[in-house]
C-alpha cells in the first residue's frame, strides 16, 4: 500500500483514480484528477476551491512527490470496475493563480519594477511566494494593467523581461519560484541521477528511469534589433541589434520590433539579449518519456546511460505531461501507470519564457480629467505635461499620483514657437494612445461637460467665436479673452484683458477706422515718438483739458501753459511770433515789436505802459498819437523833456 498515489481531499471517502495534465514553467497548471467513490450524494460545493494534495511515492519511498491545488472545477459521472458502481468525480485541480486567470481589472502601477509588481499582485491573492532573482530590473514609471486579468498581466512583464517561473509542491501548499538564471535550478531530492534506460510502452514502476529520448534542433533567427523613441531626447539613437549565435545562417532573418518599450539604451541591451536566450531554448530542446516521479519543470537532473554518449550530461526540466493511474485498490490487482513525458533543455541554457501573452491595446481615444495637487489649478512640467485621471481608474486618489506626467497635443509646436493651452485642473481632456499602448498616454484635445460649460452661452451666441483664459485661482468673470461675432450686421472682434495689455511692434503698425473711433483712458496716458509726429484733422479739432494743458518742445523751448483760472503762458527760448497776415508781434529775449500795416492800439479800461532804462518811443509816419488821461497826465523827464511839433498847444 505504501507505493500507492493517494489523494488528501477536504471530504472522506473518495479515493485515487487517474491524474492527466501538463505543468511547464511559467504556465499555470491544470490537471485533471479523478477519483471514485461509493457515495453520489456528496455536496459538491464543498470540494470547489478547497485545497488538494496528490501524493506520489517515489524510489526512495522517503521523499514522496506532492502536487498541490485548489479544486476550480467538479463533474460527477458513474462508472462500473469489478463488479462495483462507483461515482466517478472529475475535479479540474489548479494552482493558486486561479483567480488571477479569471479577473478582469484596469490598474496603474508607478515608479516599480516588473519584480516588485508581479509580488504585489501574487500578494493580493495569497500566492506563496520564493524570490530566487538575481537580475538587475528597470524601474517602469508607469505600467497599466488594462483589461486583462492579473495572470496576463504579470506574464506578459515576466516574459519582456526573461523572468521564469515555477511551483514548488509540498504536502499541504504549493510555491510559486520566480528565477532569472540557470544556476538558480535545483534538483528534486532523491533524483539527482536518472539513468536512461529501454522499457516497454507506457513505462513502469518498478524501475525508475528515462525510456525515450529524443533531440529536436531547430532553426532560428540570426539577428534580433529592436528600436524605439523618446521624446526627452528626440535625436538619441536607441537602435539595438544582437546576434544569435545558434542560428545556421546569421543574419539570414531579422526579427525587427518596434516600439521596444523602452527609452534606454541599456534596456534596449537588456532586452536584446533576452530574445536572444529565448532562442536559444528554441534551439535544442530534448522530447522524453519517464517512469520517473521526480521529474518536475523547474527541477534539474543528470541524464546517465544516453543513447548517445555525447548526451549525458545535466538537463532542465522546461515542461511535463502526467499520465498516471492506480487501478489496484478496486481488486487487489492491477496496472499502475506512472508516464511523464517531458521536455528538457541543457541545464547550462538560462530559461527564458516565449512572449506569448498578448499586450493589451486601446481602441479609440477616450477622456479623462485633469488633476493635480490639493489646492493647485495648474499643474504642469517643463514640457507643458499634466496629470490625469481616468474615469475606469478606481484606486487613483484624484491627485498629481494619479498617472504619469502626459503630453499635451498643441495644435502648433516648433523648436520656441507654437501654441501653449495648458489644460487646467478640473478640465476633460481626450487621450489616446500612442500606437494603442495604454503605458503611452497623450493628450489629443479637450471636451465640455456640464460641469465645465463654454464661456459663451449656446445655442444663443453660436455666431460667436475665439478664446476665454481664466486668471488663475479667479472667479468666473476673471479672464482674457479674444471673441469674433459673425452674426451678419453685427461683426465684430472683442479683445479683454483682465488687467495689463501689452502690444510690441517690431515695424510698422497701421490703424484703417472706416468710421468712428472712441478712447477711453481710465487714468493717465504716456505717448513717446521718438522722431516725427504728424497729425492730420480733415474739419474741426477739438480738444478739452480740465486742469492744466502744458506742451513742451525740445529743441526751441516753446512752452504753452493754461491754467483752470483762464491764464495762458506762452514760453520760448528764442522767439515767440504771433502773426494775422501782414500784422504780427514778435518777442525776442531783447525786443518785442509789433508791426501793424494799419491798425489801432486800444485799451477800454486803465492802461499803463511802463517803461524801465534808457527809453526812446518814437510814433513816426502819418499817424496821430493821442495821449488821454481823465485826471492827470505827467510827463517827465529827469534832464529833458522835448516836446515838439508844428504846432503844440497846452490847455487849448
Amino acid at each position: 500500500m505504501l507505493n500507492r498515489i493517494t489523494v488528501q481531499l477536504p471530504v472522506e471517502g473518495l479515493l485515487f483514480w487517474k491524474l492527466s495534465g501538463r505543468e511547464a514553467m511559467s504556465e499555470s497548471f491544470a490537471l485533471t484528477l479523478t477519483v471514485l467513490g461509493t457515495d453520489a450524494r456528496i455536496d459538491r460545493t464543498k470540494l470547489l476551491g478547497q485545497p488538494v494534495t496528490v501524493t506520489i511515492p517515489t524510489q526512495s519511498l522517503l521523499t514522496p512527490r506532492y502536487i498541490n491545488g485548489k479544486i476550480t472545477r467538479v463533474a460527477v459521472s458513474a462508472v462500473e470496475l469489478t463488479g462495483t458502481r462507483y461515482a466517478v468525480y472529475q475535479l479540474t485541480v489548479e494552482p493558486d493563480l486561479w483567480p488571477m486567470k479569471r479577473d478582469r481589472n484596469l490598474r496603474i502601477f508607478q515608479g516599480q519594477t516588473v519584480p516588485q509588481i508581479v509580488k504585489t499582485l501574487l500578494g493580493e491573492h495569497q500566492v506563496n511566494v520564493e524570490d530566487k532573482l538575481t537580475g538587475s530590473y528597470r524601474v517602469w514609471d508607469y505600467c497599466v494593467q488594462y483589461q486583462e486579468s492579473s495572470l496576463d498581466f504579470i506574464s506578459r512583464l515576466m516574459e519582456l523581461e526573461g523572468i521564469a517561473y515555477h511551483f514548488s509542491h509540498e504536502a499541504d501548499k504549493h510555491t510559486l519560484v520566480l528565477t532569472d538564471a540557470a544556476t538558480q535550478h535545483q534538483p528534486f531530492s532523491g533524483y539527482e541521477v536518472i539513468p536512461y534506460h529501454q522499457t516497454p510502452s507506457g513505462g513502469s514502476t518498478d524501475e525508475e528511469g528515462i525510456s525515450q529520448w529524443a533531440l529536436e534542433d531547430s532553426v532560428t533567427p540570426g539577428i534580433y534589433s529592436l528600436d524605439d523613441y523618446d521624446f526627452r531626447k528626440p535625436n538619441a539613437w536607441l537602435f539595438q541589434a544582437q546576434q544569435n549565435p545558434a542560428s545556421p545562417k546569421p543574419g539570414s532573418i531579422d526579427v525587427y520590433d518596434w516600439p521596444g518599450r523602452f527609452v534606454e539604451t541599456g534596456h534596449a541591451e537588456f532586452y536584446a539579449r533576452i530574445r536572444q536566450e529565448r532562442w536559444q531554448v528554441e534551439h535544442q530542446q530534448i522530447q522524453a518519456t519517464a517512469t520517473a516521479a521526480g521529474i518536475a519543470p523547474g527541477h534539474i537532473f543528470t541524464l546517465t546511460n544516453a543513447p548517445f554518449f555525447s548526451d549525458n550530461g545535466e538537463y532542465l526540466v522546461t515542461a511535463a505531461g502526467y499520465h498516471f493511474e492506480e487501478n489496484r485498490y478496486a481488486s487487489g490487482e492491477g496496472e499502475t501507470i506512472h508516464r511523464t513525458d517531458f521536455t528538457v533543455i541543457p541545464a547550462s541554457v538560462s530559461y527564458r519564457p516565449a512572449q506569448s501573452t498578448a499586450w493589451p491595446r486601446t481602441y479609440g481615444p477616450q477622456t479623462a480629467k485633469v488633476v493635480g495637487p490639493q489646492g493647485e489649478s495648474i499643474w504642469t512640467d517643463k514640457y507643458g505635461r499634466v496629470k490625469v485621471k481616468f474615469h475606469w481608474d478606481r484606486l487613483a486618489k484624484g491627485d498629481d499620483t494619479s498617472s504619469c506626467w502626459v503630453r499635451v497635443s498643441s495644435a502648433w509646436a516648433g523648436q520656441g514657437y507654437g501654441g501653449v493651452q495648458i489644460p487646467r485642473v478640473g478640465d476633460e481632456v481626450v487621450v489616446d494612445f500612442i500606437n494603442g499602448d495604454p503605458d503611452r498616454p497623450i493628450i489629443t484635445g479637450r471636451v465640455y461637460n456640464d460641469a465645465s460649460m463654454p464661456p459663451w452661452a449656446l445655442p444663443a451666441a453660436a455666431t460667436q467665436m475665439g478664446f476665454m483664459s481664466r486668471s488663475k485661482d479667479g472667479h468666473k468673470d476673471n479672464a482674457n479673452a479674444l471673441r469674433f461675432e459673425d452674426k451678419a450686421g453685427q461683426e465684430q472682434i472683442w479683445i479683454h484683458a483682465e488687467k495689463n495689455m501689452d502690444t510690441e511692434i517690431e515695424n510698422c503698425e497701421t490703424h484703417d477706422v472706416g468710421v468712428d473711433r472712441k478712447k477711453i483712458i481710465g487714468r493717465d496716458e504716456h505717448v513717446t515718438v521718438k522722431r516725427n509726429r504728424d497729425v492730420n484733422v480733415g474739419a474741426n479739432s477739438t480738444s478739452n483739458t480740465g486742469n492744466q494743458h502744458k506742451f513742451n518742445v525740445g529743441k526751441n523751448q516753446t512752452v504753452l501753459t493754461m491754467d483752470k483760472e483762464g491764464n495762458a503762458l506762452l514760453e520760448a527760448t528764442t522767439s515767440i511770433k504771433l502773426k494775422v497776415n501782414d500784422n504780427y508781434i514778435l518777442i525776442t529775449p531783447s525786443t518785442i515789436e509789433i508791426i501793424v500795416s494799419e491798425g489801432t492800439l486800444k485799451a477800454e479800461s486803465i492802461t499803463v505802459a511802463s517803461f524801465k532804462g534808457t527809453e526812446l518811443t518814437k510814433l513816426g509816419g502819418g499817424i496821430n498819437a493821442e495821449m488821454k488821461a481823465n485826471d492827470t497826465l505827467h510827463l517827465n523827464g529827469t534832464n529833458l523833456t522835448d516836446i515838439k511839433g508844428a504846432v503844440v498847444k497846452i490847455n487849448s
